[in-house]
């Protein structure tokens, strides 16, 4: 899988750090940097919500990294966290410092950069079992079907971590100018499987997904688009 960092020059030596974490611990899956085309990407600037990554979860879409919030915490273990989400783990807060994706509930004090064994290594392992291309094949499939895909590259609806206050917004935008069931797909993504269920209404997984996000690291609606993040 391809990343480009060209577009976060401050955390370069992070980056580079966090990928080489991941390379090291997980086996299915191997993140390598570019300066093209890519799988996805890394964004720094200033954003009051921190760093968040807007993802299907498995390989999609961009990262970005605060600056604030990268001089209050460790940075590595930051990016290492964010790009965790790219790789399909979900935020898990209350877990201690020794899990990765605690991210920033374990408070300032925690340094640690490295995803815990066996859950967060085995996880990742389990969910690229059979690679990039054959997640690719499946949403192809599931799409055309008319069954609910994820899909963070296409027009429209892209965030799978939004705030509280952008919530009615993005339902209202995705109900009325959807025109894939792709769009719908991330609206009602789920925390644990990145995918929908038709069992419950929209609003209703929506409402539970925030609940569920609504805290330090990976919070908030993207809101304005990187400008090249496409």
């Amino acid at each position: 899988m391809t990343y480009n960092a060209t577009s976060a020059p401050t955390f370069k030596n992070q980056i580079a750090n966090s990928t080489s974490i991941w390379n090291s611990s997980v086996t299915k899956v191997q993140l390598r940097a570019v300066t093209g085309t890519r799988d996805f990407k890394y964004y720094e600037g200033n954003d009051s919500r921190g760093s968040y990554a807007s993802t299907n979860g498995h390989g999609s879409g961009y990262i970005f990294l605060d600056y604030r919030q990268n001089q209050q915490y460790n940075s590595t273990r930051v990016t290492a966290h964010e790009t965790g989400h790219v790789l399909g783990l979900p935020d898990h807060y209350s877990g201690p410092c020794s899990e990765l994706m605690s991210g920033g509930g374990p408070g300032t004090s925690c340094t640690n950069p490295y995803p815990n064994a066996p859950a967060e290594k085995s996880r990742v392992n389990q969910l690229w079992a059979n690679g990039l291309a054959a997640f690719n094949a499946q949403q192809a499939a599931k799409a055309a079907r008319g069954e609910l895909v994820v899909d963070v590259r296409g027009p429209g609806l892209r965030a799978v971590r939004p705030g509280p206050r952008h919530a009615r917004a993005q339902l209202r935008e995705a109900s009325s100018s959807a025109t894939s069931s792709a769009r719908w797909a991330e609206c009602r993504a789920s925390r644990s499987s990145w995918s929908a269920s038709r069992s419950r209404s929209a609003a209703g997984r929506w409402a539970r997904a925030l609940r569920r996000r609504s805290r330090p690291w990976s919070i908030g609606a993207p809101g304005p688009a990187p400008p090249d993040r496409r």
